[in-house]
Order: structure tokens, then sequence, then C-alpha cells
């Protein structure tokens, strides 16, 4: 979907076009499909006794907890905003094989055992992770003991796993402040003001990039995104051109306030009001 805000021409050699109108149902074509269409006949739907989900706590919630957030984590790279700044394959390493470990923790009858097999759980996921992801760690534990219905012997284990070096830095999610000397283009998307949603949203811009590796990493290994979003847009210009290969990217600002970018003689330029 292309939004071109109240005005805007978009020039290409050829396109297709799907229209979009959220309205259509009350237009008189869509006024008369529903006059036609014949309403769905509600079907029984089979009683089941009602059920009351099981309560989950001790190191079963803090297990559950952990893995949530970190599918959450990783589900969240949808968001081109976000490209590059999530530990993917950290958070894939520390978790892998949690499927099948959490189903056999799980399989312990005794509530006794059960507790404790979900303890060495979640201690071998801390322990086994990259210390990249201590921070994650620390910050989930401290949320799960902060909570009122954690029990206090839920508490005083989840304290004692929190790490003491709180003070390590953050994942290196982004290259610095620094622009890179090499970058490719991946994407690039505008957002006009609009009011969508009723909420105010000013034009904004984001630009995906991939930069080659770093000087302490492999020369031959894997090239990785960085995402620059600016905001206030005042000015978005694009072309072809911009996807021919690596170029040195000129930007002003870091990634948070970039203020404007440009790429292979400004075939991508990107600015934000003054």
């Amino acid at each position: 979907m292309i939004g071109l805000g109240t005005h805007g021409t978009l020039h290409a050699n050829t396109a297709t076009v799907y229209p979009h109108d959220t309205y259509w149902h009350l237009s008189a074509a869509g006024r008369t499909a529903d006059a036609q269409t014949p309403p769905r006949r509600d079907q029984r739907r089979r009683s089941y006794a009602e059920r009351r989900p099981e309560q989950l706590g001790g190191a079963v919630l803090v297990a559950a907890t952990i893995l949530r957030a970190a599918m959450w984590e990783i589900r969240s790279v949808r968001y081109s905003s976000l490209a590059g700044r999530v530990p993917v394959p950290a958070l894939c390493r520390a978790f892998d094989g949690a499927g099948e470990a959490v189903l056999a923790a799980a399989g312990h009858y005794r509530a006794s055992r059960r507790e404790h097999a979900f303890r060495r759980l979640v201690q071998h996921w801390i322990r086994n992770a990259d210390r990249a992801l201590t921070p994650w760690f620390t910050h989930r534990l401290r949320d799960i003991a902060d909570r009122p219905q954690t029990s206090d012997s839920t508490r005083a284990w989840v304290s004692a796993l929190t790490p003491a070096a709180t003070e390590l830095s953050q994942p290196d999610r982004k290259p610095g402040h620094r622009p890179p000397a090499q970058a490719e283009l991946r994407l690039a998307s505008y957002s006009a003001a609009h009011t969508r949603y009723g909420t105010v949203r000013e034009p904004s811009s984001v630009v995906n990039l991939a930069l080659p590796p770093r000087p302490r990493d492999a020369a031959d290994g894997p090239w990785r995104l960085y995402a620059i979003e600016i905001k206030n847009t005042s000015r978005f210009r694009l072309t072809t051109a911009a996807f021919n290969g690596p170029s040195r990217p000129l930007a002003v600002g870091d990634p948070e306030t970039a203020r404007s970018l440009s790429l292979h003689d400004n075939a991508l330029s990107v600015s934000a009001e003054a």
C-alpha cells in the first residue's frame, strides 16, 4: 500500500493497482450486495464443560514469562524501524530446543519435581546465553520479582539469578553514531502526516541499510541490517538507482535523531524540516 497524502505523484513504467476502500459497504454497490447476500446461518456450537485455566506459578510462570518475552522480541523485527536492533541470533541460540525442554519439565507428576525441573531450565537458558543478553535477562527477572503476585520463595530465587553486574552495556544493536563507510539500500518507506486511529502523526521515513561486516568480524561474514528513522520528513526522493549496489551514505545525526540521509548521489534523499 502506498499513501501519498492529499497531494502526490507516483511515476513508474508499469503498475498493478488493487483498490482498497474501507467504506465500500456504504456505497450503492455495497448496499446492493448486502441486500442480495443471504445472512449467515447460526451454527450450533458444541457445548463443553467449562474449564478454568490452570494458574501458573513459581518457576513455571518464570519460564513462561521469559520465553514469551523472547518470542515477542523476535516477532518485533516485522517493524522496519526495529530492523537490526533485535538480537535475533543470540535469542535463537539461547532458547534452542526450548519446546522439547518445556514439555520434558512439565512431564513430572509431582509438583516439587516439576518446580525443580523448570528452575534448572531457566538457569540453563541464562547460563548458556551470550553475554550480550545479560541485561535482557536481568530486566525480565527484575520485572518478575517486582510483581506483587510473585511468591516470596520465587522472588528470592529470581533475585539470586539476577546478575550483580547490572551496569553491563546493552547488546550492540546499532553500529554507533559514526556513518558507515559502505551501505546497500534494502528498504525505504515514507508515511505522510495523518490522523488514522485517532492520533495525529507527523510525516516520517524509515530506511533499512545492509552494512558489511565490522572490522572485528570475519571478512566473509554476513552483512547486517541497520535502521534509520527520520521524523518530521520534509523531503523524500527515491529512484531505482538507489538500489544499485553499495554506496557511501551521507547522514546527519544518529539513528534515533537523524536529520538527513542520501545515497548514490541523491538517488535516495531524505531530510527532515529544519
